[in-house]
């Protein structure tokens, strides 16, 4: 589980883990028993449509200045980090673009918890439905298409931003966070 301490204001810490989920396993059980974890908003997401823990990070930083400045759209810390996650302005549309589908089995737990909570209940909790595997929300090739698709990138602007980065998978990881902080500006 990886852990980005916010340093202050409305949220303590992101924490986010990869998750090979069991065959059986179902994201809105989890969900359930993650509502069960004291001061942490949780919410899963498809592991494949994240261009690394940079992507949550943004998205998190994000949410909190909505939370802050109380022009948040939804009710949950971690819906709103879905939602800029997502790049889009509406929960629905966050949810169809980023969320787990039925079939997915590639997850991404992330959990936003208050100042003073603790992440490991929520690692605990997460791991009985899967098996954990941080590297799934690493930036990669197999990712690279779908997530050029999903966030609408188109080749001009990975070419731009890969001679800037070096690198290709950089150019798109750079550009999904260049999406996420642009979000706020259309909501």
């Amino acid at each position: 589980m990886m852990i980005f301490k916010m340093g202050g204001g409305v949220f303590g810490f992101l924490a986010a883990m990869g998750l090979r989920a069991n065959p059986d396993a179902r994201a809105a059980v989890l969900l359930r028993a993650l509502d069960s974890v004291a001061g942490i908003s949780a919410q899963v997401l498809d592991a494949n449509e994240i261009a690394g823990f940079g992507h949550l990070q943004a998205a998190a930083l994000m949410a909190s200045n909505a939370w802050a400045n109380k022009t948040n759209v939804s009710r949950s810390p971690a819906t709103e980090a879905l939602v800029y996650a997502s790049a889009k302005r509406q929960i629905k549309e966050a949810i169809s673009t980023i969320g787990v589908h039925p079939g997915s089995q590639l997850w991404a737990v992330i959990g936003i918890g208050k100042p003073g909570a603790d992440a490991e209940p929520l690692e605990r909790c997460a791991s009985r439905f899967g098996t954990q595997d941080d590297t799934l929300l690493e930036m990669s090739e197999e990712k690279a298409c779908g997530i050029t698709e999903s966030f609408q990138i188109g080749g001009a602007e990975v070419s731009i931003a890969e001679k800037l980065t070096g690198s290709r998978l950089e150019a798109i990881q750079s550009l999904v966070i260049e999406r996420v902080a642009l979000s706020e500006f259309r909501r």
